[in-house]
């Protein structure tokens, strides 16, 4: 088929408590072990992988196990675009980083501030992934005020990232199936994708991409926007 590409746009996410997450991790031995052998696939803007979230051991030094899959690609560390861009190896927790930007860099044009590689430049990716899938017992710390620990949703489970949105916050709808081609191929048990888009899914290319990743055994978990209280304002609804 023949599909328009479309630009789409980041969305945000919600807490543990809100979702009521402590009661799941308490059936699942404690938030040490919640998500243990589960491979999370995010699609977003990147990742930071020095942030705290992601180290390996966990901050309560509890080491991640190999990966059940893999290798991955680990993209870090172009520095010809940005010279910033630091070399990083994945490790246990974060096993894989891609980046999928080719239609982003020839349409809208990668930024000079931006990474050319899978590092994060805005923060929401590695904001998203920290929230499905970050260490528990992190301490929050902004300009030297204290606010307490974050966990992620399922904070003992792997994370592959896949770059495919720049820093204007705008993603392209080539990229993103790409995206998700990946993570099929990768064997991801889920997907989190906190963009917009699905409010057409028997048209849109995004939407039918996630149908393929569901019938490969993935699960899909979407946001459904930022916008509302008013009719037809949700997201995502296949």
């Amino acid at each position: 088929g023949i599909y328009q590409d479309r630009l789409h746009h980041l969305d945000t996410d919600s807490s543990p408590e809100f979702i009521g997450a402590p009661t799941l991790w308490n059936s699942l031995r404690g938030q040490g072990h919640a998500g243990e052998g589960i491979v999370v696939g995010v699609i977003d803007t990147g990742v930071w992988p020095e942030h705290p979230s992601f180290s390996d051991p966990d901050p309560s030094g509890n080491p991640y196990p190999p990966p059940p899959g893999g290798p991955y690609e680990c993209d870090f560390g172009n520095t010809d675009w940005n010279p910033e861009d630091t070399p990083f190896e994945c490790n246990n927790n974060r096993i894989g980083a891609y980046e999928f930007l080719d239609t982003y860099k020839s349409l809208i044009g990668l930024d000079p501030l931006d990474f050319d590689s899978a590092l994060d430049s805005m923060g929401h990716g590695s904001h998203t992934a920290s929230t499905a899938a970050g260490n528990g017992g992190v301490k929050a710390n902004i300009l030297g005020t204290s606010l307490g620990e974050i966990s992620g949703i399922a904070p003992r489970a792997h994370i592959i990232m896949y770059k495919a949105c720049g820093l204007t916050g705008s993603c392209m709808t080539s990229d993103l199936v790409a995206a998700v081609e990946q993570a099929i191929v990768d064997g991801v048990d889920t997907l989190n994708f906190s963009i917009s888009g699905g409010d057409d899914p028997y048209s849109d290319l995004v939407s039918l991409a996630f149908l393929s990743a569901y019938e490969n055994g993935v699960f899909v978990a979407c946001s459904g926007g930022n916008f509302g209280p008013r009719p037809d304002t949700v997201g995502h609804r296949e």
